[in-house]
């Protein structure tokens, strides 16, 4: 998370060069037939027997040794193992050792980013202790789901097998194999890679099935006789496994075998929890898996209540388009249309219509089907909703727009480092939005070490506080003016409200009958001031004047500054007021740069659904206006926020000098 406050410094990235990075990958592609046969005859000198015992060093701790053993049959039973022993200080011997297999058996279940991390350790912290080599090929090896680059192609050749983990060495010589074949390189070298891989998976039923599944065409008659015999013909009793054999046929083009496999998942498990994904995956296989290049579909509400929301977005999408070279076909569908099936609209995008992508759905009831069926047909959608789990469907679901969380944090952020504010308050409206920003400002304040000591919810359609404003108060404040009231019994720095514009002003309000020091009121001389704190709800000019001295040098936060004097949002604003003649919000913005992010990645992914959902994880936005030029590791816009103060002459970015004097 990064915070802006004024001046805001502008965040400028350089386009991914598509044709550049092809470039690279043929000129070092090209140095790897030298780099390989090396390495074979390096490899042929410890004999080809020395690849079944997993390249296993007499130094590997018995620990490890037995949580290798274990999750052969239970990944998570001997994860737990050597992660245990990875943190057991009190045998660093042991520790680098388990902190390897710990990324590995990560790596093994999919969690590539625990993995990574764990390797990275290794790398850094017991480069001396010989395992750095299987920690770097443990790091190619997750960057090698994203695709395989000249730099991994070239990693996974050059480390030596020594030190490495079985299970890491048969996917490093399944993938060059692969790459190998379809590379169109010479036989004797496939069919050595193959012999390697199926070397090192043996005794590891899951590891001969990913072999089976992804080098099916390469392998030869006694190879896959040996694989039945070695499995009884039948699938491994592994669920993932299974169901990740047939994402990599569907991701090779083989739709033909991922139907087979996938009705035979259904029928091995048919009440997985991963069945409706295969069910999708099905569908599209059986459509012929049509793809039309460039074809984005858009999901927005364009009729009902928010046909003036959707209407509005669509010109933004349109002209966003247009700005980017107008490389998107885009498939507009109205979600008021298909409330209640929003997946089935999803289905007929990417199976009928050969969508390559998909943008929406904005309205929170339609994000759980629509994420889940993008993830399960394996089509990569950018989401426009605020909701908590629009991301949490899988790798396919990316979120353009501004979640509550990132905005609560961005805001304890400047509560708490800004300005050294610790003890807060919370006056919340008891709806999904409200429920949603309390719980986050009450995780965000814990983990920075502050307090909360009072968070009070009123009704969602409440439109008089003083309720909640006295129960804050701990008491009614005296109404008799020749008396001073009671102090009050809450001591905090500020209060946080995350409601509207029009709601906002309404309990500042409250909040000064009952005597609370806010804005520039105060109720007695020497009254320490309580600063009042909202989110990008509070972005509308009118609550300056609404607000009045109750809420001056109130702030929020926000990700758009439409009076930022910078060339890319200058020409946004005029692009936008001179084809819709009116001022771009906040929502405009976070439409504008999502649209461009997706043309960039569509563009370079061309009809490939996962070529575009990697270069969703890649390009970068050159010229963003609401803060965000990219997607960061957990999909969501890496982005810069703005913080807000309430001026008498308006909304302006909030800087030191504009604290309470």
């Amino acid at each position: 998370m990064n915070l802006r406050v004024a001046p805001p410094e502008a965040r400028i990235g350089a386009p991914r060069r598509l044709s550049t990075g092809l470039s690279a990958l043929r000129s070092l592609r090209a140095l790897l037939p030298l780099l390989a046969a090396l390495l074979l005859v390096l490899a042929s000198a410890t004999g080809a027997h020395a690849a079944k015992g997993g390249g296993k060093s007499n130094d590997q701790p018995e620990v490890v040794g037995r949580a290798v053993k274990l999750g052969v049959k239970d990944r998570m039973a001997g994860l737990a193992l050597v992660e245990a022993a990875a943190t057991n200080k009190a045998e660093p011997e042991v520790v680098p050792w388990a902190a390897l297999y710990a990324g590995e058996l990560r790596r093994l279940i999919g969690d590539g980013v625990v993995a990574k991390a764990w390797f990275q350790r290794v790398v850094a912290e017991h480069a001396d202790s010989g395992l750095k080599d299987a920690a770097s090929l443990g790091i190619a090896l997750v960057n090698a789901e994203d695709g395989p680059s000249g730099n991994v192609m070239a990693t996974l050749q050059l480390i030596a097998d020594k030190n490495v983990p079985a299970s890491m060495n048969a996917d490093r010589y399944r993938m060059l194999a692969r790459d190998a074949a379809d590379q169109g390189s010479n036989p004797s070298k496939v069919r050595e890679y193959v012999k390697k891989a199926l070397s090192y998976a043996e005794g590891d039923p899951a590891q001969v099935a990913k072999i089976r599944g992804s080098l099916s065409d390469l392998l030869s008659a006694a190879q896959t006789e040996e694989i039945a015999a070695a499995t009884g013909g039948s699938p491994v009793n592994n669920e993932l496994d299974a169901f990740l054999r047939i994402k990599e046929a569907m991701r090779s083009g083989r739709a033909g075998e991922a139907q087979r496999q996938g009705e035979q998942f259904l029928t091995t498990w048919p009440t997985s929890p991963k069945a409706p994904e295969v069910k999708l995956l099905l569908k599209r296989a059986a459509g012929g898996d049509k793809t039309v290049a460039g074809k984005v579909g858009v999901i927005i509400p364009m009729s009902g209540q928010y046909a003036s929301v959707g209407k509005q977005l669509r010109q933004v999408i349109e002209l966003a388009n247009a700005r980017s070279g107008g490389h998107l076909e885009l498939a507009f569908v109205d979600s008021q249309l298909h409330t209640g099936k929003i997946g089935a609209a999803v289905e007929d995008l990417v199976i009928n219509q050969g969508a390559v992508a998909l943008l929406g759905p904005l309205l929170k009831e339609d994000v759980a089907d629509a994420t889940r069926t993008a993830q399960g047909l394996g089509v990569p959608m950018v989401t426009l909703s605020q909701g908590e789990d629009a991301t949490k469907a899988g790798d396919y679901v990316f979120r353009g727009f501004l979640s509550v969380e990132e905005q609560v944090a961005a805001l304890v952020e400047h509560a708490m480092k800004d300005r050294s504010f610790s003890r807060f308050a919370v006056l919340y409206p008891s709806n999904g939005y409200g429920d949603t920003a309390n719980e986050a400002f009450l995780r965000e304040v814990k983990a920075r070490g502050g307090t909360v000591v009072s968070s009070i919810s009123y009704a969602a359609d409440a439109r008089e506080f003083l309720g909640p404003a006295r129960k804050l108060r701990g008491g009614r404040a005296s109404s008799d003016g020749s008396r001073a009231s009671a102090p009050l019994a809450v001591d905090v720095d500020a209060i946080f409200i995350p409601d509207n514009a029009a709601t906002a002003p309404l309990v500042a309000s409250a909040l000064a009958y009952e005597e609370f020091p806010v804005g520039s009121f105060r109720p007695g001389r020497g009254a320490r001031p309580i600063v009042l704190m909202g989110l990008n709800g509070w972005n509308n000019p009118k609550i300056v004047e609404a607000g009045g001295q109750y809420m001056r040098r109130s702030v929020f936060v926000d990700a758009f500054d439409p009076g930022l004097d910078t060339g890319a949002v200058t020409a946004f604003v005029t692009t936008m007021e001179s084809a819709t003649g009116r001022t771009p919000r906040v929502v405009d913005a976070l439409a504008w740069d999502c649209t461009q992010l997706l043309s960039l990645a569509v563009l370079a992914g061309g009809a490939d659904r996962d070529a575009i959902r990697k270069e969703l994880g890649q390009v970068v936005l050159r010229d963003p206006v609401a803060g965000g030029a990219r997607f960061g590791e957990d999909r969501e816009v890496d982005r810069a926020l703005t913080v807000f103060s309430l001026e008498p002459s308006g909304i302006r970015p909030w800087a030191p000098s504009l604290q309470e004097p």
